[in-house]
């Protein structure tokens, strides 16, 4: 019976072109499905952005936004991320700074100041759709008080 012989594999100079080619193609497929590569590159924007503004021409730091600045920055946030645009609310959070502040208005104060009512399932959405519905209703309420005129 012979005995079997090991065989190393072939080192980065033995490897053939097209299995390197092979491998990268494989490592940026997995990259791609699992999210990774759109991370690194919602990073590498914001960092970029980050450096921009850190330039002698940057603006100087904003003061404390005004409440209706809030709202509407929040609005936004909660909205990419249950829509899953993760790379757009990095760039998002980098660019308004609102990572930087921290949570400063709450969903229920937003809910409270835009006069917002929910039920269980619209809690479950992000509050602009409930924006929406209310000014939709404030919409058709307000044309029936129209035609009753």
């Amino acid at each position: 019976m012979a005995a079997a012989v090991a065989t190393a594999p072939p080192t980065a100079d033995e490897a053939s072109p097209s299995s390197i080619d092979d491998l990268r193609s494989a490592l940026r497929e997995s990259l791609q499905q699992r999210g990774v590569l759109g991370r690194v590159r919602a990073q590498l924007r914001s960092e970029i952005f980050h450096t921009i503004d850190a330039g002698a021409d940057a603006p100087p730091p904003r003061a404390d936004p005004a409440t209706s600045t809030l709202v509407v920055e929040e609005l936004v946030r909660e909205y990419l991320a249950f829509a899953g645009y993760g790379h757009a609310l990095s760039v998002f959070e980098a660019e308004s700074r609102s990572a930087e502040r921290g949570a400063s208005i709450t969903r229920a104060q937003i809910q409270h100041e835009l006069g917002v009512r929910q039920d269980a399932e619209s809690a479950a959405l992000p509050l602009v759709f409930g924006v929406v519905e209310t000014l939709r209703a404030q919409c058709v309420h307000d044309r029936g008080a129209a035609e009753d005129a």
